[in-house]
């Protein structure tokens, strides 16, 4: 049998359901690390002399899963704080201006309110400058006659020297997004994907890629804290740490789907079926058989929700002598109860 290894990091794809509409929420494929921690507790009941084990009670199980990417992306913003980047957006100008006049600098844009700035007692148009190559800024409020004609005016600017301004204008190219005290992380559908290597000798490259291994969770709730930092010296990653919720699928109210794994392995085929003679007997119901899946590198796996057929079917769905026929992955395979 061929053996296998994970190695590398993998990619990730995630979804948020809009009005009953799937939207790609992002994309990660230049991650640093992407981890699925899977833990849940023991509590051991004991009972009498001694005290020894006598059962194991497991609950809470848990899903946490980590993102971390070299690359900021707007989606990764909007997921962990519940915002939404919109265009038609305001964004700070930094201009080189030199004076064609004493006491006026003439923008290229026109100021608008500085929001940071409402419990002002004055105006709340701003700007700052400061003389080219000093770092002496002065703030100047700006009249609204004068944000209508993108006039700058005070007393130090002197005809002729040229200063560095700041200041806040309409722009049609930025984006902006508002992060509020009530926000609620998104919850999404995550699929990370992850290299499969060959380990040995039996595969047709030693230690080459031999397939994927996906997770596929279908409610991954972000925790929703989002840490910028930033170094003079180094990128700033981005993080992405959350859940895995539970859904619930058909009838069963006390047992739900946290993830799903899918395996694939390049060049493994399918060879044969079988049915488990042990579970075709008369008496049983054909719920209950079970079918093997061969493959060509000797792994052998339960194959779900097989097609049965063959006389030894009842109409009650209870299997009696005969002839029964399983049929999955493109194979058949027979087997005769007695």
């Amino acid at each position: 049998m061929a053996k296998y290894f994970l190695g590398s990091v993998g990619s990730a794809e995630a979804f948020r359901m809009v009005n009953g509409q799937p939207k790609m929420a992002f994309v990660a494929k230049t991650l640093t690390d992407s981890s699925i921690s899977v833990t849940i507790t023991k509590d051991e009941l004991r009972g009498g002399t001694g005290a020894p084990v006598v059962t194991n009670f497991f609950h809470d199980p848990a899903v946490a899963i980590t993102l971390t990417d070299i690359l900021f992306k707007e989606g990764y913003v909007e997921a962990q704080l519940g915002t939404n980047f919109t265009a038609s957006a305001e964004a700070y100008q930094s201009e080189t201006i030199k004076a064609t006049e004493a006491g006026k600098l003439v923008l290229s844009k026109t100021p608008v309110d500085l929001g940071v700035l409402k419990c002002s007692d004055g105006g709340t148009i701003i700007a700052w400058y400061s003389e080219e190559g000093k770092d002496d800024y002065k703030a100047v409020i700006i009249s609204a006659v004068d944000a209508g004609t993108k006039t700058l005016s005070d007393s130090g600017i002197e005809n002729g020297k040229t200063y560095c301004v700041r200041y806040l204008a309409s722009d049609n190219n930025a984006l902006e997004a508002i992060v509020k005290s009530d926000m609620i992380p998104h919850e999404l559908a995550l699929i990370i994907t992850v290299p499969i290597f060959a380990g040995d000798a039996c595969a047709a490259s030693k230690g080459s890629k031999a397939g994927t291994l996906t997770f596929e969770v279908p409610r991954f709730q972000l925790d929703g804290g989002q840490e910028f930092t930033f170094n003079m010296s180094s990128n700033a990653t981005m993080n992405l740490n959350g859940t895995a919720m539970v859904m619930t699928e058909g009838c069963d109210v006390n047992s739900g789907k946290l993830f799903r794994m899918i395996e694939v392995i390049e060049g493994r085929v399918v060879e044969d079926i079988m049915i488990d003679e042990a579970t075709a007997k008369v008496g049983a119901s054909k719920e209950d058989v079970v079918v093997y899946a061969l493959y060509s590198d000797k792994k052998i796996a339960v194959v779900n929700n097989p097609e049965l057929s063959g006389a030894a079917i009842g109409d009650d769905g209870i299997l009696k002598a005969g002839e029964l026929t399983a049929a999955a992955l493109g194979k058949t395979a027979s087997y005769t109860i007695e």
